[in-house]
Formats: C-alpha cells, structure tokens, sequence
C-alpha cells in the first residue's frame, strides 16, 4: 500500500522579496495577499510579482496542508473501530470482514462534520488490477492511498466477478487505510459466550460435536430471535472454536 508524500511548507518570506516587508510590522506572520497588494503599489518588478504569487500558491497550500491533518485528528478521535459481520465460508477456509457499505455508513456522518471526502480510482495493467482512494479536505488538501491485486480467481466466478471481488477487497482495504481506520471482530467479545462455555482446549474442539451443538442450539436460537446476536456472529464465534459442519451453518442461518 502506498502513500503519497508532500512537499515540505514553504519559507516565510522569499529573500529577495523582505525588501517589501513593512518596516513597522509587528505580526511575524505576513499574508502574502498583503505582499502581493504592497507589491503592486509600490511598482515592483515583474520578476519579483511572480514569486509574490508563487508563493501564495505554496503558502495557500501550506494551509490547506494543516488544515487536513487537523480534520484527520478530529476524525480518528471520534472514529470507532468497523464491526466484521460479513462471514465467508469457502470449503475450510471461514473468516470475517467489514463490508464497504457497512463502513462507508459509519464514516458519512463524520467526514461530513470533519470536512473530508473520499473517492475512487481504479487502473488495469499487466492483469494487476490497482484501486487508489483520495481523501480530500475542503480546503483543498488530498492524500491518495494505492493498493493492487490480481484478479479474485477464488470459487467459480466468471472474469467480471473476478474483477469486482478484487475492486471490493482493494477500496476497503484504500479506504480503511487512508483514514487510518480499525476493524473488530466484536464490541465487546464476552458477550458471545454460549450458555455452554468450554473450560478447556479440549472442551472448545468439541463444541460443534453433534451432542453440545443440540445441547446449546436452543439458546442460541433465541439470541438470534431476540436480536441479542445474529446468526452470522453465533456461526463465527463456533467457526473461530470448531468445524462446523454445512448442516449445522443451515440450521443456524434458518433461525428467524
């Protein structure tokens, strides 16, 4: 993943411009509009105009420097970590992340309130698929963060499905990473304790025997009907323990 790097703040005042600098100026810090309006009431060179509006231009973006990394620390401080609910289960492969649409709704409000923005880019080449994600300040400050892959052959998808595995995996892991946002497999992980909780490592490799799984399936049940937990979290909490069977994934998924 890369980042890309800016360019170092400009000086105060160019040397060959301090000439121009009120005598009786008492503020160390000089707008250069006010050098610029000086500048031209005073007659000066051609010469010494184009580097008063070189460098308004490097010090309007000095600004719009700082300006963004403040936004970005008002963000982190208010962002709390991505909840992984979406679970994928691949032959004996299983594990959880956050979807794009789950974290593009937590951040929304508060890019919004932080004056940040965000956005797409995405390039093909040599079958290497890159995604760049740009965070924009309103003052104008952007930083772009880039990550490539190849194409998603996983499963029997077809070459835009490939395609679009891909695009997904690279914009959330961009997004995440240009924001410097975390992701958790749960808020609080005691709370996913089954009524039956194992007390040793071998207790917790036999969760998911046919015996413990009837015994505690009632319970779990009626988390998932009391909204206490979804059937996507209960199916990862035994997944991250024990092999659950795709008979036991079907029983749990059908609870309502």
């Amino acid at each position: 993943m890369k980042t890309s790097k800016d360019n170092p703040p400009p000086q105060s005042v160019p040397p060959s411009l301090t000439a121009m600098t009120p005598a009786n100026d008492s503020d160390p810090t000089i707008h250069p509009m006010a050098l610029i309006q000086l500048g031209l009431q005073s007659q000066a060179s051609l010469q010494h105009l184009e580097e008063l509006m070189d460098f308004q231009q490097r010090w309007l973006a000095h600004q719009a420097r700082c300006a963004f990394f403040e936004a970005m620390s008002r963000f982190q401080a208010r962002m709390k970590p991505v909840r992984k609910t979406k679970l994928v289960v691949f032959n004996a492969t299983r594990y959880t992340h956050a979807t794009l649409d789950a974290i593009v709704r937590q951040i929304r409000p508060l890019l919004a309130d932080t004056g940040l923005s965000y956005r797409f880019e995405q390039a093909e080449a040599q079958n290497r698929i890159t995604v760049s994600c740009m965070i924009t300040h309103q003052e104008g400050h952007s930083e772009i963060t880039s990550m490539s892959a190849y194409p998603d052959k996983s499963g029997k998808k077809n070459p835009i499905q490939e395609l679009a595995s891909t695009l997904s995996y690279l914009r959330r892991y961009t997004l995440t990473g240009a924001l410097g946002i975390a992701v958790t497999d749960e808020d609080d992980e005691t709370q996913m304790e089954p009524p039956d909780t194992p007390t040793n490592n071998a207790e917790t490799a036999n969760l998911c025997s046919e015996q413990r799984f009837n015994k505690n399936f009632p319970a779990w049940a009626r988390q998932i009907k009391s909204g206490e937990k979804s059937s996507e979290q209960i199916i990862q909490f035994l997944a991250d323990r024990c092999d659950l069977s795709a008979e036991q994934i079907r029983r749990i998924k059908e609870v309502s």
